[in-house]
């Protein structure tokens, strides 16, 4: 008994978890348990309950429900579209309870999922008949397509167009389209008003369309208008396009390059043979302005191109057609072949009658030609053109340096905005003291005199550049050079400043010898009674390996003069030296080694059993 109880309760907790998905969503799984037939019955009555539970939630629902398609609906539609929902669901909720009674535990699942099935299938329908009847006009025709091109990729297409005004019995049409596309990866946009008028007997159609064409990918943008004529077996057409702004976008592969929507015009004609029905020919011819313009997105440019269109296009059923377009840009050598599919669904046909090859012919008639797309070029072609950069000099356009006069004063020229091959030239009165070495402004200021930086130590030149437009710029160098020895006594005035000498005196004691020359011979520059006598050698010995020599020397030994002097004994840098040797052996008469001037000297065979001496003298 209790574990009768336990089923009728799942039973009972099955069909409420069934009713509670109208509201909400296929909730989780629920324990399937056999039952009786008694108990089956029971869940019944409980899902006959539950319908009604479920109509009066329904009404209090009804009005938070979305409008599908606008208020003209109003709140009696959307009860009709809720309640079909809602008779369905609980259709299938009693089906799937019936079904879970009478089963084991095991079948149950497939109770679930044919319930699940049910309902899915329920709110397709439901949802496409709420389309259906809805009055939003983007609603009840769209179109799609898949474009596969010679160099690869595919395009995609989305568009769809509504009537504002116009039907069965209207002569005149308002019509609105839209649509995307990706050809060439880039997403574009557009976004047209069209206006069309069907003649008595409905012979012809007339009509004329504004388009908004805008592409995501660098924001270009363009403005379309066209004109079109129609009967049931030709379709004529011409359309401008223009820039909508005169702004420029940077291209991102190119960043000295810039584009934006070209302008231009076509003109074409469609014809469908009333005795071959599905089947469309065109051709069409398209001008597009400018000195670049790319054509087929394939950064290949040319010059007010002229495309030639042909495309043959052919519908087995009206719910889809196959197409084959061929574009050749005249005189570039340049062409585009493209395969597409097209599928198109029309809400307010039945998919039957969609499907259906007798009702290909309706195509032609004038009514189906006044709600149709407009043809035009969806794609923006662009336009492009290297920026308008101006040609500079990077820096100041004067230049004020210095360089000390034991230095290389150089500068590196950059200019912006060169097209090349670019040059460089000098230019100015002090033009020939200035090199170029590359793109490399030189000055050597180690070749001028403290004599000639005395006169003048300002230098200037201008640097000019030329590039392959033949546009100019300049940029003007001022230098000065700062002379590092200006009293010209061999000092620089860091080594002035070191001695305490005066760096404008050359002797800044006045004895008579120049300041460097003191430095370098040890005596005081500024002790005009310093050097006097001092400092004058007063002896030299012959050292080997800093000893005094004693023996004989070997052959390859190294033999230093050792000097000393007199004063505070040190010796001046001036020293000179001679080394001499015996003319003979024994002789006694000493002669000069010839080039042995040096405070050292090496002795060589032809010395050997002779003495050797060397004489040392002060300058």
């Amino acid at each position: 008994m209790a574990a009768q109880l336990l089923k009728q309760h799942r039973s009972n907790r099955l069909a409420k978890s069934i009713a509670m998905t109208l509201m909400f969503s296929f909730g989780s799984p629920v324990a399937f348990a056999t039952e009786d037939k008694k108990q089956g019955a029971q869940a019944a009555n409980d899902a006959s309950m539950l319908e009604a539970n479920a109509r009066a939630q329904t009404q209090k629902a009804q009005d938070n429900l979305p409008d599908i398609g606008g208020a003209a609906q109003g709140p009696n539609q959307a009860k009709a579209t809720t309640d079909a929902l809602t008779s369905k669901a609980i259709s299938a909720a009693q089906s799937a309870a019936s079904t879970s009674s009478n089963n084991t535990s095991t079948t149950s699942t497939s109770a679930t999922d044919q319930f699940k099935s049910d309902m899915a299938n329920a709110a397709v329908a439901t949802g496409i008949d709420a389309l259906k009847q809805s009055t939003n006009p983007f609603l009840q025709r769209i179109e799609g397509g898949l474009t596969f091109g010679t160099e690869g990729g595919i395009d995609i297409d989305l568009r769809t167009i509504g009537t504002i005004v116009g039907g069965e019995d209207k002569r005149h049409y308002l019509l609105t389209q839209f649509g995307v596309h990706n050809e060439g990866e880039r997403a574009t946009a557009n976004l047209g008003l069209v206006y069309r008028w069907i003649a008595p007997e409905d012979a012809w159609l007339f009509g004329t369309n504004l388009f908004y064409d805008h592409d995501f990918d660098n924001g270009a943008h363009r403005i379309g208008f066209g004109v079109e004529a129609a009967t049931p077996s030709m379709r004529y057409f011409a359309n401008t396009y223009a820039p909508a702004s005169d702004s420029w976008k940077t291209l991102d592969n190119k960043p000295d390059f810039e584009e934006r929507a070209a302008s231009g015009y076509d003109l074409g004609l469609t014809w469908s043979p009333l005795q071959a029905p599905g089947l469309d020919l065109s051709v069409k011819g398209t001008r597009w302005k400018g000195e670049h313009v790319d054509v087929f997105a394939s950064g290949q440019t040319y010059r007010n191109p002229f495309v030639l269109t042909t495309k043959i296009a052919y519908s087995p059923v009206p719910l889809f057609d196959i197409a084959v377009e061929h574009d050749s840009a005249m005189g570039t050598g340049q062409r585009d072949t493209r395969l597409s599919f097209n599928f198109k669904y029309q809400l307010n046909e039945s998919l039957q009658a969609q499907q259906a090859r007798k009702n290909v012919a309706q195509r032609n008639d004038i009514r189906q030609r006044a709600t149709d797309f407009v043809e035009r070029e969806d794609k923006i072609v662009t336009e492009i053109r290297e920026k308008v950069i101006p040609l500079a000099f990077v820096g100041p356009a004067v230049v004020n340096a210095s360089v000390m006069s034991d230095a290389v004063y150089s500068y590196l020229l950059q200019v912006s905005g060169a097209r090349d091959p670019y040059s460089f030239t000098l230019s100015g009165t002090d033009a020939a003291l200035f090199v170029l070495v590359g793109n490399e402004l030189r000055l050597d200021a180690t070749k001028m005199t403290s004599a000639d930086l005395a006169k003048d130590n300002r230098f200037e030149v201008t640097v000019n550049v030329v590039d392959g437009r033949g546009r100019n710029a300049q940029q003007h160098f001022i230098i000065d050079v700062i002379d590092i020895d200006p009293d010209g006594d061999g000092l620089s005035n860091e080594q002035e400043q070191t001695h305490g000498t005066d760096p404008n005196k050359p002797d800044t004691d006045g004895d008579g010898l120049d300041d460097k020359t003191e430095v370098d011979n040890g005596t005081n520059p500024l002790d005009p009674n310093d050097p006097g006598t001092g400092n004058a050698p007063t002896g030299v010995n012959v050292h080997f390996n800093g000893n005094p020599l004693t023996g004989s020397p070997m052959v390859g030994s190294v033999l230093d003069a050792a000097v000393t002097c007199a004063g505070d004994g040190q010796c001046p840098t001036t020293l000179t030296y001679q080394w001499q040797i015996e003319s003979a052996i024994g002789s006694g008469t000493y002669i000069d080694i010839v080039g042995a001037t040096a405070q050292t000297y090496t002795v060589t065979a032809g010395d050997q059993k002779r003495r050797i001496r060397v004489q040392v003298a002060k300058p």
